[in-house]
């Protein structure tokens, strides 16, 4: 006995800080009064403590001109999260597909994203997925989107314009043609909102109902006789997609020719004396 020395000791979280080595100390005395030997740490191979894992400051932000949390097609997300000790990462996606996320420390990671069509949804939040292991065999921590301190990234996927129609209130045929006061009336639905601007039918400033339905009334001296009524409009959506629609670039769609008011052109003329 007095030899042979064993110490044990249980860690307990928060008595000693994440990511650093494990402190102890001791002296050794004889009962022969030798001098006595003492011994800590620094003497012998580290023994690094790792806490439970813990992702901190996950964040995914955008560089889409119009807002950090929106995004279309070619744009850059950064997404960007930090540990007080250093991990490994596995099972990592972002929207869908494999990521490659850099750190040179282990401990602070950086991902680039550049967003491509249908890897999400239209509409939706774009997805994060990765999972953060260690060397000290702490429990694996899976983090996602719904965990980022900034808020969730939504893709706005190019515009798209749908059921585009136009007919007439004329009683002969509302679908070929207009007379003066008919109105017409142009409808159509988009893959997600917009703001429209520049509209325009029958060559004149066009209004516009809810439900993206434009309603013009036709007057005399709008259009010359015989001619199509044309439409024009420009969308935009929250993340800067653009689109610019005309009718007489859209396949597929009816048109309606105008028909001016009946003028007759009489002369009369003798050849008597």
């Amino acid at each position: 006995g007095g030899m042979k020395w064993l110490a044990v000791y249980v860690v307990a979280g928060g008595d000693i800080e994440d990511n650093t080595d494990i402190p102890f100390r001791f002296t050794a005395c004889d009962v022969a009064g030798n001098t006595p030997l003492a011994r800590t740490h620094l003497e012998l191979e580290p023994i690094r403590y790792q806490a439970p894992l813990v992702i901190n400051n996950l964040a995914m932000v955008s560089n889409n001109v119009k807002a950090a949390n929106l995004a279309k097609n070619g744009d850059v997300i950064e997404v960007t999260f930090n540990t007080t000790h250093p991990v490994s990462l596995s099972e990592v996606k972002t929207a869908g597909m494999e990521a490659d996320f850099r750190s040179d420390d282990g401990m602070n990671w950086t991902a680039l994203y550049t967003v491509v069509d249908d890897q999400t949804a239209d509409n939706e939040f774009v997805s994060l997925a990765f999972t953060a292991s260690d060397c000290a065999g702490n429990a694996p921590v899976t983090a996602d989107e719904s965990m980022v301190v900034t808020d969730k990234v939504k893709y706005f996927a190019p515009i798209t314009v749908s059921g585009m129609n136009i007919f007439s209130s004329n009683v002969n045929d509302h679908s070929r043609y207009a007379k003066d006061g008919d109105r017409i009336t142009i409808s159509f639905s988009t893959n997600h909102d917009v703001v429209l601007s520049g509209v325009r039918v029958a060559k004149t400033n066009g209004s516009l109902a809810v439900g993206w339905t434009m309603i013009h009334t036709v007057k005399n001296g709008d259009l010359p006789d015989l001619a199509w009524i044309e439409f024009e409009f420009d969308m935009e959506d929250e993340a800067g997609n653009t689109l610019r629609t005309e009718s007489k670039k859209t396949a597929g769609l009816n048109v309606i020719r105008y028909f001016a008011p009946i003028e007759a052109v009489t002369a009369i003329s003798s050849n008597g004396p």
